[in-house]
């Protein structure tokens, strides 16, 4: 993906030509407007990344304010993590746990609504039957995956099942967090967050892009698949283009372990800050309303 500002948009499309001369693949352009940069500190990658500083500088930052919540209580401040397969999710959230973070894996969170006794077991079986069920009495997750792998309206009703019940769990547990003033911040990490439309159940969305090339190597590493059956992988899944127009903070990890750190201190920032700013202006207005009354 090239990442390009509105006067180096041109510039973007004539790269897409003469890579098309040479029988590459056009990069998707995402078009978005500069904000002032700082200095990275990459030395000599800067130029491998970028002719610009200033695009590169965005991996981090806020490239749009977030919209009131007013569904949502202050406290915990809700993050929702997503992105691509193999685009880096649980690097970054490894890294936000670091700075103090409460994670919610929902991939983990996902497998233990599918134990027997749970509301989203006795769902399924009802709608997709027992031939579901193992010799251990739990889902098997691969014949179910058979079942819907190749049949768009079963894929639908399985989301249509899981997806209400990993929600409900998600915010049983935010719950928790805030009945037990746990942390100030809580990072729901799901791939499916923008397709379900779980956005609006947080106060903003981070998400991790890589590009394809690298997505691809890294599944193949991982997954053992060939990189036709990781290209159709990543040939499924919502594009980087439509990830970054609906993301507050977009965060990279396909550079250095360093560079990587510098987008999560520096988004860590702008989000502590933005904390102080609301729990002064909550100050500023009870004291305001307890002065009204006096």
């Amino acid at each position: 993906m090239i990442v390009v500002s509105a006067e180096t948009e041109k510039g973007g499309h004539k790269i897409n030509e003469l890579r098309m001369k040479n029988n590459m693949r056009p990069l998707e352009i995402y078009c978005i407007e500069l904000v002032n940069s700082t200095n990275i500190g990459l030395g000599p990658m800067e130029k491998k990344v970028s002719s610009s500083n200033t695009r590169i500088d965005l991996l981090g930052s806020r490239i749009k304010r977030p919209e009131p919540r007013p569904n949502l209580f202050d406290e915990p401040y809700i993050i929702g993590l997503t992105g691509g397969i193999a685009s880096g999710k649980s690097i970054m959230c490894r890294r936000l746990l670091n700075k103090g973070a409460q994670v919610f894996d929902c991939d983990k969170i996902a497998h233990e609504i599918y134990e027997p006794g749970q509301s989203c077991y006795h769902k399924l079986i009802k709608h997709f039957g027992r031939t579901i069920i193992g010799s251990d009495e739990r889902i098997d997750r691969k014949t179910l995956g058979q079942i819907v792998f190749n049949n768009p309206k079963q894929l639908e009703i399985l989301n249509e099942i899981v997806w209400p019940e990993l929600l409900t769990e998600v915010k049983k547990r935010i719950h928790d967090v805030r009945d037990k003033h746990q942390c100030e911040v809580v990072v729901i990490e799901a791939a499916i967050l923008l397709n379900a439309g779980w956005d609006k159940e947080c106060h903003e969305v981070w998400s991790t892009i890589v590009t394809a090339d690298v997505a691809i190597q890294r599944i193949k590493k991982r997954n053992g698949l060939s990189e036709e059956e990781a290209r159709k992988r990543i040939d499924s899944q919502m594009g980087n283009s439509e990830v970054v127009s609906r993301s507050h903070i977009v965060f990279s990890s396909q550079w250095s372990d360093e560079f990587t750190q510098q987008q999560v201190d520096k988004a860590w920032s702008i989000l502590m800050q933005d904390i102080e700013n609301r729990k002064l202006n909550k100050s500023n207005k009870n004291d305001s309303t307890n002065n009204t009354r006096l």
